[in-house]
């Protein structure tokens, strides 16, 4: 017990207690990392637009929040949610401390690109830490029909991870 403090903003003085490792000032806080669940986990990083039509934006963040929602319901999967993940928007971070603020091993990110009439998305599976890419691919599809082409794009990627994660998984026991 390190007695009471009065602290600006709080009308009753506030009881003060100190950890045996703290400094004598009592001002040491350890923060932790989140460690990784006994699953494997991935988190879907939003897409870059590759294109500099802006509603493209919409249809990267579509592409994000299916995959998110269909490697969800892999149950061997532990997936970090959407609105976590859109924090990482914008940000140029590495993977490795990506993967230590997120507490996952695995990254799936990617790119979508526009060209008349047709589009093309981009992904990758990266081991946080390792930064090693363990899959990649390319889908390419036309305007015509985007929730198609999204619905596609979504059920590859998800059935192509699931192996190449079993196997990293695999691996590194």
């Amino acid at each position: 017990y390190g007695g009471e403090q009065t602290l600006k903003n709080i009308a009753q003085p506030v009881r003060i207690y100190r950890w045996p490792d703290s400094d004598p000032v009592g001002t040491t806080v350890s923060v932790t990392q989140p460690s990784l669940p006994d699953k494997p986990s991935i988190v879907v990083l939003p897409f870059d637009n590759m294109s500099v039509d802006a509603d493209q934006e919409y249809f990267a963040d579509g592409v994000v929040e299916a995959l998110t929602a269909a490697l969800s319901r892999i149950r061997s999967f532990f997936v970090i949610a959407r609105n976590s993940a859109f924090a990482y928007k914008g940000t140029h971070k590495n993977v490795q401390q990506i993967g230590s603020e997120l507490g996952v091993a695995y990254l799936l990110e990617g790119s979508v690109q526009r060209a008349p009439g047709r589009l093309r998305i981009t992904v990758q599976l990266i081991e946080t830490g390792t930064g090693a890419h363990l899959w990649a691919e390319k889908y390419d599809g036309t305007e015509d029909d985007i929730f198609e082409l999204q619905d596609r794009i979504t059920e590859q990627v998800a059935g192509a991870i699931h192996p190449s994660i079993q196997k990293a998984e695999i691996e590194r026991v």
